[in-house]
């Protein structure tokens, strides 16, 4: 997505004929940050970065959105001349920094470590909010990102772990004492896939017996 933002701050001493005998400074770069997938439970880092830089970017502030129903957000380390504000509102952070000089280089403006609380695939949307004086025109990329929380195999409960707890659930689901499993409403069309750790389209006592031996270490993975 390509914005383009004109700031013309005029200072009250420059008369008229000065403003217009000023030269437009052009300057263009993309921010970009990263994208993930990770198990339920997980945590793991994306980067806020501006590169493509055509001109030097001289300061930012920069507003990443995520979903809280999905994500949570552990840490963000700003780097350089950025400061992170992780608490500004509960689905958004925001990336503030300057340069005197410009920059000049591809940059990593933060690190940002995201943890999967729920399954599901979360966007991480970039708003601009550009500060500047004199006359410029931005010309700025936004390449957004995403973080895909896959929930683990056996892990019918949603609780990050694989355990004998799963395999109980299981055993009750197939023996009709629960009609669905704990955690699940409203019910996601897949919500039955990370217990059917066979891949024969049911749960039953085979998927059971499969996430305990997983549990008790006697096989590698499900």
């Amino acid at each position: 997505m390509r914005i383009a933002v004109l700031l013309a701050v005029a200072l009250m001493a420059v008369g008229l004929a000065s403003v217009r005998a000023q030269q437009w400074d052009t300057i263009s770069y993309t921010v970009t940050i990263g994208s993930l997938t990770l198990d339920l439970g997980q945590e793991g880092q994306v980067e806020l970065r501006i590169v493509d830089i055509g001109g030097g970017a001289g300061a930012w502030t920069i507003d990443v959105t995520y979903d809280p129903d999905i994500v949570s957000v552990v840490e963000c380390a700003a780097a350089g001349n950025s400061v992170c504000d992780a608490d500004r509102t509960p689905n958004s952070l925001r990336v503030t920094g300057a340069s005197a000089t410009g920059l000049v280089e591809d940059t990593t403006l933060a690190t940002i470590t995201f943890r999967c609380a729920e399954a599901g695939t979360g966007p991480l949307s970039l708003s601009l909010l550009v500060f500047g004086v004199g006359f410029t025109v931005l010309e700025v990329d936004l390449l957004d990102g995403a973080i895909t929380c896959k929930a683990l195999r056996g892990d019918v409960n949603a609780d990050g772990e694989v355990n004998s707890i799963d395999a109980f659930h299981l055993l009750q689901f197939n023996a009709g004492i629960i009609e669905l499993l704990p955690d699940q409403l409203p019910v996601p069309e897949d919500w039955y896939k990370p217990g059917d750790v066979n891949d024969n389209g049911v749960l039953d006592a085979q998927d059971a017996l499969l996430i305990l031996q997983f549990h008790a270490r006697l096989i590698d993975e499900l």
